[in-house]
């Protein structure tokens, strides 16, 4: 009987028929490996180009943010003291000066030499009229105050 089995394997064997990798595949516990190189390489292309599309995209925005500056201006407040306002003078008279002062800053200014018109002022200014006002006073040696 042994040499009929030994027959019969031999007649019927066929390489890797008894794997048991092969039966752990049948059996569903093995799932083969289905990852060509072609298909990897198409993936990474796919995310290479994703992620420069991204880039781009988020480069593009940012760019924008810095190149033009967003400069918020309110509108003076009458008595707004600590406004920050930007104002700007080329040899201006004193009385030009003043009336400037308070039609940006929206205050009252006290003070005002009888000889304003002979004081003359070139400057460019960012601040509250506090200061813009104690600014003016160290330059042109006057004693002008806000109301």
């Amino acid at each position: 009987m042994e040499e009929r089995n030994i027959n019969f394997v031999a007649k019927h064997y066929r390489k890797g028929a008894f794997s048991a990798e092969k039966a752990l595949h049948r059996m569903g516990f093995i799932m083969p490996n289905r990852r060509h190189p072609l298909s990897i390489a198409v993936a990474v292309s796919c995310i290479v180009a994703i992620t420069a599309v991204a880039s781009i995209f988020i480069h593009n925005e940012y760019a924008s943010r810095e190149e033009a500056p967003v400069i918020i201006e309110r509108p003076a407040v009458k008595g707004d003291l600590k406004a920050v306002r930007s104002i700007d003078f080329d040899n201006a008279p004193l009385t030009d000066v003043i009336e400037e002062v308070k039609e940006v800053y929206g205050v009252e200014i006290e003070g005002l030499p009888e000889d304003a018109s002979s004081y003359h002022l070139t400057l460019h200014y960012e601040g509250n009229a506090v200061d813009l006002v104690e600014t003016i006073n160290e330059i042109l040696d006057t004693n002008l105050r806000v109301k």
